[in-house]
C-alpha cells in the first residue's frame, strides 16, 4: 500500500451535506414563477466552493452564493421554475463544486396545472 500524501499528512478536502436531494412541488401553474430552495452545508476540511450551477431546461433559473462556504456554514441554491406546459415534470440542476464528487445532481419534480 502506498501513501501518496507527502509527509503522511491527511489531505484536506471540501465536502458537502445536502438537506434535501429532491424537492417535490405540486400545483404549479403554467407561466407562473415558483421557487425551490436547496440547503447545503459545508462539512469538509476546506471551504466548499460552488463554481457553477446548470439547469436541465430553460424553465429553471438557479441562483447561488459564489463565496467560499466554510466548515459548518450553510448556503442555499434557489431555483426559480416557470413551467411552460401542464403535466408532470422531473428536472435536474447540476451543481459544480470543489468536492470529490465534482458535480452534484439535485432534482425538482412535480405537477403543473
Amino acid at each position: 500500500m502506498t501513501n501518496n500524501n507527502k509527509g503522511g499528512k491527511k489531505q484536506q478536502t471540501a465536502s458537502v451535506e445536502i438537506e434535501q436531494w429532491e424537492i417535490e412541488m405540486m400545483n404549479l401553474k403554467v407561466g407562473k414563477i415558483s421557487t425551490a430552495t436547496f440547503v447545503l452545508k459545508s462539512i469538509g476540511d476546506r471551504p466548499l466552493l460552488i463554481t457553477h450551477v446548470d439547469a436541465s431546461c430553460g424553465c429553471m433559473l438557479p441562483a447561488w452564493d459564489t463565496r467560499p462556504i466554510h466548515t459548518e456554514e450553510k448556503t442555499k441554491i434557489k431555483v426559480e421554475i416557470k413551467p411552460d406546459s401542464p403535466g408532470y415534470f422531473n428536472k435536474v440542476i447540476f451543481v459544480y463544486t470543489n468536492t470529490d464528487e465534482r458535480v452534484i445532481p439535485l432534482r425538482v419534480k412535480g405537477m403543473v396545472k
